[in-house]
C-alpha cells in the first residue's frame, strides 16, 4: 500500500471524489521529514480517505510506534563471541566462569589488562580478591587454573623505582578471544593469545 498525504484534483476526479479544498493542497514530504499542513490522508492506489485531521500529529504517532527501543544506552558492555561462549560452558568450571564474569568490569580497552574500573591502575591478586569479595588463596587458585586454560595470562616485570626495587609485579590480562571491550586490541595482546585455542578462524 502506498501512502499519500494530501490529494491532487486529478486523482480525486478519477476516483469520483469531490475537488480538493485549500487545506488538502499542501502536503507532507516524507523524505524531508517536513510537515507543511495536511488534513486528509489517502491511499493513492484506491483513493480511499483513511484519515482526516492533523497530519503532523499522525506522522509523529506513526514514527513513535515504529521506533525500536534502545536499552541500557549509557551502560558499558563486554563483547563475548558466540563460539567462545560455547567453549566457556564446556571447558570451564562453575567457579572459573564466576571468576571471569566477575572480572569483566575490570578489563580495559585494547590492552585487555585487569584494571580498577577498567581504566585505572592494574590490579594484583589482592586487588582482585578485594574487588570480588573473595578469599585471596581462592583467587590465586582459580586464576592459576584459568591461566592453564588460556583464559587469563600475566606479564611479570621488575622495577628500578624507589620502593619497588627487587620486587616483581604481575600484570594480568584477559584473553580477547574469550571476551573484550571495543573492537580493536593491542598487537602484542593478539600475538600473546592467538594460539591459545580460543580463537576461531
Amino acid at each position: 500500500m502506498r501512502w499519500g498525504v494530501g490529494v491532487c484534483g486529478e486523482v480525486r476526479a478519477r476516483r469520483g471524489l469531490p475537488p480538493p479544498t485549500p487545506k488538502t493542497e499542501r502536503v507532507y514530504t516524507m523524505k524531508q521529514r517536513e510537515v507543511v499542513e495536511s488534513r486528509e490522508l489517502m491511499d493513492v492506489e484506491t483513493g480511499e480517505i483513511i484519515y482526516v485531521g492533523d497530519g503532523e500529529k499522525l506522522v509523529k504517532e506513526r514514527q513513535v510506534a515504529s521506533e525500536k527501543p534502545a536499552i541500557m544506552k549509557r551502560m558499558g558492555f563486554m563483547k563475548i563471541f558466540l563460539d567462545a561462549a560455547g567453549k566457556i560452558a564446556r571447558e570451564l568450571s562453575a567457579t572459573e566462569i564466576k571468576m571471569i564474569v566477575g572480572l569483566m568490569p575490570y578489563v580495559s580497552y585494547e590492552d585487555c589488562c585487569i584494571r580498577w574500573d577498567g581504566y585505572g591502575e592494574v590490579m594484583d591478586v589482592e586487588d582482585i580478591a578485594e574487588a570480588l569479595g573473595e578469599d585471596k588463596k581462592k583467587v590465586y587458585r582459580v586464576i592459576a587454573s584459568l591461566e592453564k586454560k588460556g583464559v587469563i595470562g600475566h606479564h611479570v616485570t621488575g622495577s628500578i623505582l624507589k620502593g619497588y626495587k627487587g620486587k616483581l609485579r604481575k600484570v594480568y590480562t584477559v584473553n580477547p578471544f574469550v571476551c573484550c571491550r571495543g573492537t580493536k586490541i593491542n598487537r602484542a595482546v593478539y600475538e600473546y593469545y592467538h594460539k591459545s585455542g580460543w580463537r576461531t578462524l
